[in-house]
């Protein structure tokens, strides 16, 4: 394990949001994933608390001004979706965007993540999803060969439009879903899930079958994938992207998808 006082001097942002009285009321019970990497201190833990410092460090002004909110990263059950946000608003904020958490909305709510860039306001809620199930072996198989379930679109579907509730109407809007490296697999039903009934890549030239629904609240569906980033605009929302909002996820190796509905 990873004594704490090497916590204190290697990880300092990690030993301020996750102290030492609170590793030690956790460490038996060891539901935490800070604590089971702590406890690992392997490699793959090593890289995670980098990580975790990193991502800390970049937020730590944004964090210290929403102190009661960020407190949740000591909560084994809201750990994952508040790490959510801090990685989305590190993406953010390393393309050059200004960026604040839980700013407050007109209808009395509060959105998760409002960003701006010369002078343009985009309003981004953050969501997770669980890896896809285990795979089963099939029967009479002397190979036993793993299936992998791949979920369909309407499994993505609800949470989306979940998520869009929550955007302001009036200002251009993403929903950031944050998914299990084992989701990659089902990338395209995912995007299906978006909202198309028929859409058309044009770098492709390629024409997919979707789940229709009203996604037009939002502007781009942002698919995060343990360092991959997909951007998928909405050719038929109220208020799309601003250029320059495009220009700058290009500029910064983001895969962009740029769909039209073929009627």
């Amino acid at each position: 394990m990873i004594e704490y006082p090497n916590v204190y001097e290697n990880y300092p942002l990690v030993a301020k949001w996750f102290p030492e009285k609170w590793v030690k009321s956790e460490i038996e019970k060891n539901e935490h994933l800070v604590i089971r990497q702590l406890i690992l201190d392997d490699k793959q833990s090593l890289k995670f608390l980098d990580n975790l410092e990193d991502c800390l460090e970049l937020m730590d002004k944004e964090m210290s001004e929403h102190n009661t909110h960020f407190r949740t990263l000591q909560n084994k059950d809201q750990f994952i979706s508040t790490l959510a946000e801090l990685k989305v608003g590190c993406f953010f904020k390393n393309m050059g965007f200004n960026i604040e958490f839980e700013p407050p909305l007109i209808n009395g709510k509060k959105a998760d993540l409002k960003t701006v860039l010369n002078c343009e306001e985009l309003y981004i809620e953050v969501s997770t999803r669980k890896g896809i199930p285990e795979g089963e072996v099939v029967e009479n198989n002397p190979f036993e060969i793993t299936t992998i379930k791949k979920r369909e679109p309407r499994a993505f579907k609800d949470r989306i439009l979940e998520e869009s509730e929550q955007l302001l109407k009036t200002k251009p809007g993403i929903v950031a879903l944050y998914l299990h490296p084992s989701s990659a697999p089902e990338k395209i039903n995912i995007i299906r899930a978006f909202g198309f009934d028929f859409i058309w890549d044009k770098e492709t030239d390629t024409i997919e079958y979707g789940e229709k629904h009203d996604t037009s609240m939002i502007s781009a569906l942002l698919l995060i994938i343990d360092n991959d980033f997909t951007l998928c605009l909405n050719p038929i929302a109220n208020n799309p992207l601003p250029s320059g909002i495009i220009k700058k996820f290009g500029e910064n190796n983001v895969e962009i998808i740029d769909p039209e509905i073929i009627n």
